[in-house]
C-alpha cells in the first residue's frame, strides 16, 4: 500500500471513530435528563381531565384524572355505583430506570393497595403483579393479577382488573372488574358552587369539625376584627358561631368564577340572619389541590351597606 492509500485509510478511520463518539451524544441529547418525564409520561398525563364512567355498558359514575409531580404520574379517581368496587384510585407512571409502566391501585373493597408493572402491547398497557393474600396462601396458591389500561381513543379509555388462575398450567386471565371512561367537559363552576353550599351546610348542622375540613391549613379569613391566619386561628375565631342550637347566620353563593387553569375560583354571595334578612356579603377564594378537592384559602365578609337591602 502506498503512502497516499495509508493516509486516506487513516483519515477514514479517524472520521469513523469521531462519528462513533458523536452519535451516542446526539442520541443522549434527544432523551430527557435523568429523572425527568419522557414521551410515555406525556401520553399518560394527556388523559388528565373529567371522565364519565360506565360499567357493563351503563353509566355509573364519574372519574377525575390529575397529573402529579410535574407530569411524572397520572392519578385517576373513580366514583361509581354498583359492582364490587364503588371508589377506586389508580396511579399510573413509567419507570425510566427499568423501561416499564407501573401502577398502584386501591379501592373500597379492601384495606390495602397493590402494585404492578408491565409493557405496552398495542393500545393496551398490561401490568402484572402479585399479592400476599393470606386466604389464597392458606390454600397453597399465590395471588397474581393484571391491571390493563386500554387507550382506545384520546377520549375513551378503559381500566380492567383480571385475576390469573394459578391453579392450572394454562394460567387463564379471569376478568374481575372493568371501568370504561369517556371524557367529558368539566363544569368547574357548578363543582365549586356545590362545594360552597356544602361548606355553608356545616354552619346549619352546627358541625365545627366538618367546617374546618373545607379550609386550607394556610388560609386567611378577614373579618371586622382583622385577619385570622392559619386553620387553628380560624377554628378558634369561628368556634363561637357554632355554639348553641341555632345558626346565627347562613350564606350561599350567587356567583362563581373559575380561572381558565381550573386551579382557583371566586365565590361570592349574600349572608342572611335567621329571619332571612340580608346582613352582609361574603367573598371566598377556593383553590383546587393536586388531589382534586377544593379548599378555601381566602375569605372576607362585609356588612351590608345601608340602603342595599
Amino acid at each position: 500500500m502506498n503512502t497516499h492509500s495509508l493516509s486516506t485509510a487513516r483519515r477514514t478511520s479517524l472520521a469513523f471513530a469521531a462519528a462513533l463518539l458523536i452519535l451516542p451524544h446526539a442520541s443522549i441529547a434527544q432523551e430527557p435528563p435523568p429523572g425527568e418525564p419522557g414521551p410515555e409520561h406525556e401520553e399518560l398525563t394527556s388523559l388528565a381531565g373529567t371522565w364519565e364512567v360506565s360499567t357493563s355498558g351503563q353509566t355509573s359514575g364519574t372519574a377525575r384524572a390529575l397529573s402529579l409531580l410535574d407530569g411524572r404520574f397520572l392519578r385517576i379517581e373513580i366514583l361509581a355505583e354498583g359492582g364490587p368496587v364503588t371508589h377506586a384510585i389508580y396511579t399510573f407512571g413509567f419507570d425510566r430506570r427499568h423501561g416499564r409502566y407501573i401502577v398502584s391501585a386501591m379501592d373500597d373493597s379492601g384495606t390495602y393497595w397493590v402494585t404492578a408493572h408491565g409493557a405496552r402491547d398495542g393500545s393496551a398497557i398490561r401490568m402484572y403483579g402479585t399479592d400476599d393474600d393470606p386466604v389464597m396462601a392458606s390454600m397453597g396458591y399465590e395471588k397474581e393479577f393484571a391491571i390493563v389500561l386500554y387507550l382506545h381513543e384520546p377520549d375513551r379509555i378503559e381500566i380492567e382488573t383480571l385475576f390469573i388462575d394459578t391453579r392450572t398450567p394454562e394460567r387463564n386471565e379471569l376478568p374481575f372488574m372493568s371501568f370504561e371512561l369517556r371524557r367529558t367537559e368539566a363544569d368547574l363552576s357548578s363543582e365549586v358552587k356545590r362545594r360552597e353550599l356544602a361548606f355553608a351546610a356545616t354552619m346549619a348542622d352546627r358541625d365545627l369539625d366538618a367546617f374546618t375540613t373545607f379550609i386550607a391549613d394556610e388560609a386567611v379569613f378577614i373579618g371586622g376584627g382583622g385577619a385570622m391566619r392559619g386553620l387553628d386561628a380560624i377554628r378558634e375565631g369561628w368556634s363561637p358561631y357554632f355554639e348553641g342550637g341555632d345558626a346565627p347566620f347562613a350564606w350561599e353563593p350567587d356567583r362563581v368564577e373559575v380561572l381558565e387553569s381550573g386551579d382557583l375560583a371566586l365565590s361570592t354571595g349574600p349572608v342572611i340572619d335567621p329571619a332571612g334578612r340580608l346582613i352582609g356579603t361574603f367573598s371566598s377564594i377556593w383553590r383546587r389541590s393536586s388531589w382534586g378537592d377544593w379548599q378555601v384559602v381566602f375569605d372576607k365578609g362585609c356588612e351590608v351597606c345601608a340602603g342595599s337591602e
